[in-house]
């Protein structure tokens, strides 16, 4: 249950953190440039207070955009044979359909990732691509925050072309949901 919540919230989260990185200068004249957080334009970005922070949402990167796809891989990663067990060479196409959903069913009726919530995760997709959320959490969490962390809009409208691109090629050629039940 946590884990799906946090899995609608991460990007969020992370658009949130991302923004603490932007700060803008203005021009005061003869004076220094302000440097003001462009989230939050009362905080100067020149300040401890700031510094404090920027800190803080480093440590916190670590901890959402980039720990929660990593702990979901390695609580997946301990399932892998489960997820996807051997599969025999000899298959022709009509068999390897049949052999995928009966993998697929067996899969969730397996009382060890019955027992383990994570799993639900991996049951959406074919054995063989049981990380497959984790690669689509990385994508979403890109998109969201991508613009937020410093780059300008043209740069994430470019980054966003860029990954729906690779999504649409890796969906025609790898198709991770086809043979499911």
């Amino acid at each position: 249950m946590f884990m799906t919540l946090l899995f609608y919230v991460l990007p969020i989260i992370a658009r949130k953190i991302c923004q603490s990185f932007r700060c803008t200068s203005y021009d005061m004249g003869d004076e220094d440039p302000l440097s003001l957080l462009i989230a939050d334009v009362s905080i100067d970005c020149q300040t401890d207070e700031y510094w404090a922070m920027f800190f803080f949402a480093c440590l916190m990167v670590l901890v959402y955009p980039i720990g929660t796809p990593m702990c979901l891989l390695f609580m997946l990663f301990k399932h892998r044979k489960r997820l996807n067990p051997p599969m025999p060479d000899d298959l022709n196409e009509v068999e390897l359909h049949l052999h995928m959903k009966k993998v697929a069913e067996d899969r969730r009726e397996d009382e060890v990732l019955k027992a383990d919530p994570i799993s639900v995760f991996a049951f959406m997709y074919k054995p063989w691509f049981w990380g497959f959320e984790v690669y689509d959490m990385a994508k979403r969490l890109m998109l969201v925050s991508g613009g937020a962390a410093g780059g300008s809009v043209r740069w994430a409208a470019g980054q966003g072309q860029a990954w729906w691109a690779v999504q649409l090629l890796g969906s025609v050629s790898y198709d991770p949901t086809s043979t499911l039940p």
